[in-house]
């Protein structure tokens, strides 16, 4: 089965795997592998058990291609998993529940990169459920964009309070990009780069003890060992992210303007004009290039527009749309001076990670 839209080709195996081959010739492979894994944490830690139990391999794939259209195509991978229902003293349970696991892979016109929702019903307890994105080649750091800025992190763990073992698991919010591998995300997900090779990003993390006081990891209790069975996650469960090789550095790859275009999906509203009304001559919205829109809000009779420079280099921002006036406020909304635009556009010199606030009429 393959999706195919010129930017991006996406190939699925009989195992329910994706390879994600950009027209830049960068390759991803063995995208979406699924591993469930104990957790003898606690809401504070991680933690492994003494003897793991780690599943992948699902006892039967499915699939169907739920959508074949000029614009978005989509592919509907459907895994069965025998998942250990909890955690012993030292082990997983001998006893598992069947468990599917539905993969939906999106690939839309103009887009480069794959539109991934996960769902499944979760039935067991103490356990990790990740997703894995293999990198196209190996990588020493991964990159995490943690709002308004991104963080350059070894793949080895660096980071842990006192008393705790470091673990080398990481937030990010709208992207973490590594050797060639990019995750879009709409919200804050977990992930570690393991060996260089592999992002794993977590799906579900499910623990039942607000503080374990045996937690491997960690040397003293964090807090009380108290049950909190609404910990276990239990339940249905639909985790969406998107997927994009890239060549280069995240900068020059697009890692950014991806995130970008993947988190503000196209919103459509109902009208209220009359039906047969004609929409007028160069009817057109506003346009940023070159920085990431922050904020939009209407401030009296004025458009309220932030925009950030989200690189680690000097350049320009242009704003393009149809405005008679444009002014510069700070972030009080305090007048720092006027700005012209040149045949309909203006631009905006900026500083690495600086921001910019204008009101335009």
């Amino acid at each position: 089965t393959a999706l195919d839209n010129g930017l991006l080709r996406i190939a699925v195996d009989d195992r329910g795997e994706l390879t994600l081959a950009a027209a830049d010739g960068t390759v991803l492979r063995g995208v979406g592998r699924i591993t469930d894994g104990g957790d003898h944490g606690d809401t504070y830690n991680y933690g492994p058990p003494v003897v793991d139990r780690i599943v992948d391999e699902p006892r039967d794939v499915a699939l169907a291609v739920t959508l074949d259209g000029a614009l978005r195509c989509v592919v509907e991978v459907r895994r069965t998993y025998d998942w250990p229902v909890g955690l012993g003293a030292s082990s997983r349970s001998e006893v598992t529940v069947p468990t599917q696991v539905t993969t939906r892979v999106e690939l839309r016109g103009g887009e480069r990169f794959a539109r991934i929702v996960v769902a499944f019903e979760n039935r067991s307890d103490d356990h990790r459920v990740r997703f894995g994105v293999p990198t196209a080649e190996r990588a020493a750091t991964s990159f995490a964009e943690g709002q308004l800025a991104v963080v350059e992190r070894a793949a080895s763990a660096t980071e842990a309070g006192h008393g705790e073992t470091p673990l080398p698991t990481y937030p990010a919010r709208a992207f973490v990009a590594a050797g060639g591998a990019a995750v879009l995300a709409p919200h804050i997900l977990e992930y570690e780069l393991v060996d260089g090779r592999e992002m794993a990003i977590t799906l579900l993390r499910s623990t039942g003890l607000i503080s374990r006081n045996d937690n491997p990891y960690r040397e003293d209790p964090a807090g009380p060992q108290i049950e909190v069975p609404d910990a276990q996650m239990r339940g249905p469960w639909t985790i969406a992210f998107a997927v994009m090789p890239y060549t280069g550095t995240w900068e020059s790859g697009g890692v950014a303007e991806a995130a970008e275009a993947y988190r503000h999906d196209l919103l459509v509203v109902p009208g209220t004009a009359a039906v047969d009304l004609p929409l007028p001559a160069g009817a057109e919205g506003i346009e940023v290039a070159g920085a990431a829109l922050s904020a939009l809000l209407r401030v009296d009779d004025e458009l309220e527009i932030r925009v950030l420079r989200q690189a680690t280099t000097d350049g320009e921002a242009a704003i393009r749309g149809r405005f008679s006036a444009a002014r510069e406020v700070d972030l009080l909304g305090r007048e720092v001076g006027t700005l012209d635009a040149v045949d309909g556009v203006l631009r905006l010199p900026m500083r690495a990670w600086e921001f910019r606030t204008l009101r335009l009429r």
